[in-house]
């Protein structure tokens, strides 16, 4: 019977931070944390979003050794277990037989084979398997004994006849009771080719975090606030977002400002490093208007980034909006802001809401907007907690101190940690924003 999980040993300069930030670049949603006993690890739990791959983050006391185990298979499970081995830094094969080949004293071996252990796969494997055979063959009983410990995170069937010639004849007591515990442990879980350990939680598959009554949770925020209450609306209106339905624009772009005059005042390439987009600026011949070209989705490690958006937009800023931005929508194929905010109020498909959601965010301005508002409330309080998660960030995007006191509730009623998270930082980014008017 094929194992449906498959762990992989972290390196150890990394951290639950580290595992988090991962998290949060592949959209894997927190599930539950268990808190470390004396007998059992810390455990963080996260689930992708369709809830059938689960994402177990141990860091294990009993060996101090940080592993992340997969549950689940099928082509979800491998594309996670390759999104893990590409984000983080983890222990292969010849990692680990270095460590044990370098392996100069009792501590270095006991170190080697807690590694081996956690970084073998869940079937047998006649080379991991030897590396053990090594260590258990180490002179010292106490590099034996922690050798034994180990073969229980690999669990295979395979190591029964040598644990059983260990209880028989081992020099060392200790280590002769070690290998009768184990087998007890082999006969009590019935570990089997056929029923393999299973070395995770015993939780079942997570559902999903969420509001069951958006209503119920709308009565506790203050009165929204109304159009007469923000006069700058759209009065005077001197910035414009547009968004491009279509990412392939840019050398379209720059030659339909060339046929207009436009002079270009500046470009910048994109810098991932320091997370700044490709931009290229240009103003009319009148110097009223400017527009700036940006592409402003973040690739780090072959994925685009939570929350990026896919296609260019522009920024037009200027006295002449009322003449520039159509002469650009009637040549390009771009969104309209009711486009934009019909589709968050309407969209139920959960990856065209998200995009839906983060279109929104590029397009709102400056100042505050009730229509863009308004199409938020019910995202923000959205049964799925993905979806939840770009409202939250979108709306802190935006940055309207009118969202302040519904991130506030967010930050610590959501029962999602990744959202309360999430919710926290954008208050502190509001904050930074409107630092003159809190």
């Amino acid at each position: 019977m094929k194992a449906s999980w498959v762990r992989t040993a972290l390196k150890d300069n990394l951290s639950k931070s580290d595992f988090d930030q991962a998290a949060w670049k592949h959209g894997w949603l927190w599930y539950s944390d268990i808190p470390r006993a004396e007998d059992r690890p810390f455990e963080s739990i996260r689930t992708t979003r369709s809830s059938k791959t689960i994402i177990h983050y141990f860091d294990d006391h009993l060996i101090d050794v940080r592993y992340i185990i997969i549950d689940g298979s099928g082509e979800e499970a491998q594309k996670v277990h390759q999104e893990i081995c590409n984000s983080l830094d983890t222990y292969n094969y010849e990692d680990v037989e270095r460590l044990l080949m370098n392996a100069t004293n009792s501590e270095e071996y006991i170190r080697a084979i807690y590694r081996i252990a956690v970084a073998a796969p869940p079937h047998f494997q006649p080379h991991y398997f030897k590396l053990f055979e090594k260590v258990l063959n180490n002179p010292d009983a106490k590099v034996r004994d922690a050798a034994i410990f180990a073969i229980g995170y690999a669990g295979w069937p395979e190591f029964r006849n040598i644990l059983e010639e260990i209880k028989a004849t081992d020099t060392d007591v200790t280590v002769r009771q070690s290998a009768a515990i184990m087998l007890d442990g082999y006969e009590r879980f019935k570990i089997s080719k056929r029923n393999p350990i299973q070395p995770f939680s015993g939780i079942d598959k997570p559902r999903e975090t969420e509001i069951q009554d958006f209503k119920s949770h709308q009565e506790d925020l203050d009165e929204l606030p109304s159009n007469e209450e923000h006069s700058q609306i759209l009065e005077n209106l001197t910035q414009k977002n547009i968004i491009f339905k279509h990412s392939d624009v840019k050398q379209e772009f720059i030659e339909f400002a060339n046929n207009f005059g436009w002079l270009r005042k500046a470009s910048r390439e994109a810098d991932p490093e320091e997370y700044l987009p490709l931009e290229i600026t240009w103003v009319t011949p009148d110097q009223q208007t400017t527009i700036h070209y940006i592409e402003d989705w973040h690739i780090e490690d072959g994925v685009v980034c939570p929350f990026s958006l896919k296609t260019p937009y522009l920024i037009i800023e200027g006295n002449q909006l009322e003449k520039v931005a159509p002469e650009i929508s009637s040549f390009f194929d771009t969104y309209s802001d009711d486009e934009i905010i019909h589709s968050v109020k309407t969209e139920v498909d959960t990856d065209e809401l998200v995009d839906a959601i983060i279109c929104l965010s590029y397009a709102a301005p400056k100042s505050f907007n009730a229509k863009f508002f308004d199409a938020l409330q019910k995202p923000l309080f959205h049964p799925n907690t993905w979806v939840r998660l770009a409202a939250v960030w979108a709306s802190g995007s935006i940055g309207w101190l009118e969202f302040y006191k519904i991130l506030e509730k967010l930050s610590v009623a959501d029962p999602s940690e990744d959202v309360q998270q999430e919710a926290s930082q954008m208050l502190e980014f509001i904050e930074i924003k409107n630092s003159k008017n809190i």
